[in-house]
């Protein structure tokens, strides 16, 4: 589907929570500025607003439900998707607030076809994708956007690993994004190198848990040696659990 069959063309971004979250927001607008789409903020005016939500916490969930509620009542005009944590967590919920067109969940977030089948103000009921945690086991990409398309030129941020085998009862990352799983090397080099091409001097590592990465026989050291040969500056490591590092040592 064209992005030019629809009236749709400007497309801003609110992001809660993590660097993770942030990665993927960014991945997801670069995707649609390929099909078409043209970045804008709120302020400025955008047919579609994606809200991507945190449920880490009452808390973020609660900031969540306040920020989407703002959203829809001073965006009248503007198509509205609700996507990541709380979206996976609480679909039905959502459902009953009326201005929201789409909610996707963790995996379903990047399907970006669904973002263009929202042709008009308010589709009641919402376009509802949300595919159950325990059956995710794709693991998507996520990066910051190219250096000429971001506000924050200077840091990149690099996904490298998605969800968490740990069943801590005080926590729904796995009912949220379901098993650990990792990015391929080779393609997180590849990435990184074009983030290092595209004028950013730092590049941070993200994931639920960047310690538990592995692909193959390849840990989270053996990348970072991989990652050696980046014409980078700096390269940071967020969200690691330096028991479980995985890889020959350092």
């Amino acid at each position: 589907m064209n992005i030019n069959d629809h009236a749709i063309n400007r497309v801003a971004a609110v992001t809660l929570g993590c660097k993770l979250n942030y990665s993927e927001t960014s991945m997801i607008l670069d995707e649609l500025c390929k099909q078409g789409w043209t970045l804008s903020t709120i302020k400025e005016g955008a047919e579609l607003i994606i809200i991507h939500t945190c449920a880490v916490t009452k808390q973020a969930e609660q900031k969540c439900r306040q920020k989407i509620r703002g959203i829809i009542r001073n965006n009248p005009s503007s198509r509205i998707a609700v996507i990541g944590c709380y979206a996976q967590l609480y679909p039905e919920a959502l459902s009953e607030i009326n201005g929201i067109d789409a909610i996707l969940g963790s995996n379903d977030k990047f399907d970006i076809p669904c973002y263009n089948k929202i042709s008009k103000k308010t589709i009641h009921p919402p376009l509802v994708k949300v595919t159950p945690a325990s059956t995710l086991d794709i693991v998507y990409p996520g990066y910051s956007l190219p250096a000429s398309l971001s506000i924050e030129r200077t840091r990149a941020f690099l996904k490298i690993q998605d969800g968490c085998d740990y069943g801590c009862s005080y926590c729904t990352i796995p009912l949220i994004r379901g098993v650990s799983r990792s990015i391929p090397a080779e393609q997180i080099v590849e990435r990184a190198s074009f983030l290092a091409s595209s004028g950013y001097r730092e590049i941070v590592l993200t994931g639920v848990n960047t310690g538990d990465y592995h692909y193959g026989k390849l840990g989270l050291c053996d990348l970072l040696r991989m990652l050696e040969k980046v014409n980078i500056s700096r390269i940071r490591i967020s969200s690691i659990e330096p028991d479980i590092v995985k890889g020959t040592s350092i």
